[in-house]
């Protein structure tokens, strides 16, 4: 198996196509860290002005209650001004730039990881038999369940080393440009309380949270690659599951319970956030069930399909 495996990921750094996602990713980063050096010295001159700016969102969403009722985003908004006012924590965006903030602005990019590793789940099997070398691969020693989930394992280590590269390259350039300076605090409003979490505990907890949820979308793409011999549907499914499903079950549970069964309902990142899960009486326990249940399905239907195709 660990042979398949280097043999795969030999493979997998010969494609052009690894390499420019490589590229795009540090690109990004780099594109990000300019941006923020050219708005850095505007940032620092709004510093001072963050406790006005918050008592008056305070006041907004105060006349918003008061002329539209109960609100619990409102209410958060105004509890967590109330207690960066009271403990004096400025917001992120009034703080001076530190590889802290720069590191919480780059998660926007996990997205881009994600993008790249279903891409390549995507795409692992179904160019194998796209272009013939799947024969080459079945006549060996190995068992079609050891090569299917060497090629798996591949994807899985592509998707760390790809976190760790976007992790490693934005902490690197943080350093570098901005420093260590910061004190911001992360505050999480969940039932009528705040909770209070370090930038550097918020930023590991959304990067593992999302690393999750790319690890069960990219198994639905190897699901599908290993269906299809062409791999436009599997990229086309997968990408457009992991772009647009989050937001479509999002508006279908706000009128009906049913969603929250579905994979893409229980991203653990919300859980972490003061919006939190779109249904009621959703918790992390139940998320990460669903999560398992739905990776065991994918994996158990990817083992089936291939080992009955035929080539």
């Amino acid at each position: 198996m660990i042979r398949l495996i280097q043999n795969e990921l030999m493979k997998l750094t010969h494609k052009v196509n690894t390499w420019v996602m490589i590229a795009i990713l540090l690109i990004s980063v780099l594109s990000l860290g300019v941006f923020k050096i050219y708005t850095q010295n505007e940032s620092d001159k709004q510093a001072d002005a963050w406790k006005e700016e918050l008592r008056a969102e305070i006041m907004t969403n105060e006349e918003f209650i008061a002329n539209n009722g109960e609100d619990s985003i409102a209410r958060s908004i105004i509890e967590e001004n109330n207690y960066r006012l009271n403990n004096n924590l400025p917001p992120q965006e009034s703080l001076p730039d530190s590889v802290w903030t720069f590191l919480s602005d780059s998660q926007t990019l996990i997205q881009l990881v994600g993008l790249f590793v279903i891409v390549t789940a995507a795409t692992i099997v179904s160019t194998e038999f796209k272009n013939g070398t799947i024969s080459h691969l079945l006549i060996r020693p190995p068992s079609r369940i050891a090569i299917l989930l060497s090629k798996y394992a591949t994807i899985i280590i592509y998707s760390i080393f790809l976190m760790f590269f976007l992790f490693a390259l934005t902490f690197i350039i943080g350093v570098t440009v901005f420093g260590f300076d910061g004190n911001f605090v992360h505050l999480i409003y969940k039932n009528g309380e705040l909770h209070e979490q370090s930038i550097v505990n918020n930023i590991l907890v959304v990067y593992t949270a999302n690393w999750i949820d790319i690890v069960v979308i990219s198994s639905l793409a190897f699901g599908l690659s290993s269906i299809f011999n062409n791999d436009s549907l599997p990229i086309a499914l997968s990408l457009f599951l992991y772009i647009l499903g989050s937001a479509i079950t999002s508006v279908v549970a706000a009128f009906f319970d049913w969603p929250k069964y579905l994979f893409l309902t229980n991203s653990l990142e919300q859980y972490f956030t003061t919006q939190g899960p779109p249904i009621d009486n959703m918790t992390i326990e139940f998320s990460i069930i669903i999560l398992l249940l739905y990776w065991i399905l994918f994996m158990t239907f990817s083992i089936i399909i291939f080992n009955r195709k035929e080539v």
